[in-house]
């Protein structure tokens, strides 16, 4: 069940003004699972970022920004770019088109990660199956420490 609690910062806060984007990301999942239909199997990435930035928006509102599509100085371009205090997150968005695929997407995203100076990194990945599931991972990849969720 979705309160106006999960739609504040005080719920994702940490004490040192970081933000969970983890449980920022299994609310969204938990949201997505809760109000998909097979209808919506038809949509594309940019769909998909747009309703996971107008979840987020509430979330960090006054106090942080989003920002989709940044461009790095290799001309690179992050999906969405969450800044909240003086914390940075990236987030990439890739569609699932199999194993050899996500591996392109964990290191493009390493790439990214190393450009802004970050450890961790986050990664939503959508599925355009009938049979969704709707996981989440912990998970290394070089010297990244990525947590990924499915929707």
């Amino acid at each position: 069940m979705f309160t106006q609690d999960n739609y504040t910062s005080r719920s994702y806060e940490l004490p040192n003004k970081e933000l969970d984007i983890e449980k920022i990301l299994i609310n969204f999942q938990k949201f997505a699972k809760t109000q998909y239909s097979q209808k919506d199997e038809k949509f594309l990435e940019r769909e998909w970022r747009v309703l996971l930035l107008a979840f987020i928006q509430p979330i960090i509102s006054e106090k942080g920004y989003t920002f989709k599509e940044v461009q790095t100085s290799e001309e690179a371009r992050l999906d969405i770019v969450i800044t909240y205090f003086q914390h940075q997150y990236v987030v990439e968005l890739k569609r699932w088109y199999g194993p050899a695929a996500h591996e392109r997407g964990l290191q493009q995203l390493g790439k990214y990660l190393d450009k802004q100076h970050q450890q961790k990194g986050y990664l939503v990945i959508f599925e355009a199956t009938k049979n969704k599931s709707w996981k989440q991972q912990q998970m290394q990849f070089e010297d990244k420490d990525i947590f990924a969720i499915w929707v």
